[in-house]
């Protein structure tokens, strides 16, 4: 033995951290559940009606409740951007603002939105209103959706939290086209 140097145990620590950072890093990416899925007809099994087709036009989603923020926009920028899409998905949606339409406006009343936890719940009660053309409300319907991921899913609780928001949108998103087709429409031509 030599006592004269202290170099009992020798570790290169480089590659030791390297796995390490390796290791949660592929642990952040496969957790990472991709791209919201698309509201469609075949995904909610609803009927495309005839007389709905280019009919609504989003006026605006509101947050008279919430704090005004940077993520209260954002919140509202996503909710509008992601209910056009569906509309397009359906061919609801009025191409041109040049002729009268049935006028959506989105009112986000409460949000669910936890920094962390095993089990992550994203949920939200918005009033959805519709008028016709004649500014007459056809639909005064106020949905309570939530999205739910569990730990088992995801060990990384930002996926999780994109998890839960991604089945909260397309809860929310179904339930308000439920709502939508199942009103009588009139359809406005050109």
């Amino acid at each position: 033995m030599n006592h004269g140097s202290r170099k009992i145990f020798q570790c290169n620590a480089a590659p030791v951290l390297r796995s390490c950072l390796l290791l949660v890093l592929f642990l952040i990416l496969a957790g990472c559940g991709g791209a919201a899925k698309l509201v469609t007809p075949e995904s909610t099994k609803l009927e495309v009606k005839p007389t709905h087709l280019q009919q609504f036009r989003v006026s605006e989603v509101t947050s008279a409740t919430m704090r005004e923020s940077r993520t209260a926009k954002q919140l509202r920028t996503i909710i509008r951007a992601q209910l056009e899409t569906t509309l397009v998905n359906f061919d609801y949606l009025q191409p041109v603002n040049t002729r009268p339409a049935h006028v959506i406006v989105a009112d986000i009343k409460e949000i669910i939105d936890p920094m962390f936890g095993l089990g992550i719940t994203v949920g939200s009660t918005i009033q959805f209103k519709v008028s016709d053309p004649g500014g007459n409300v056809v639909l005064d319907k106020t949905l309570v959706s939530k999205g739910r991921a569990e730990f088992s899913e995801s060990f990384v609780g930002s996926s999780r939290k994109s998890l839960a928001a991604q089945r909260w949108m397309e809860r929310l998103l179904t339930d308000f086209m439920t709502e939508l087709t199942a009103i009588p429409v009139v359809p406005v031509e050109d």
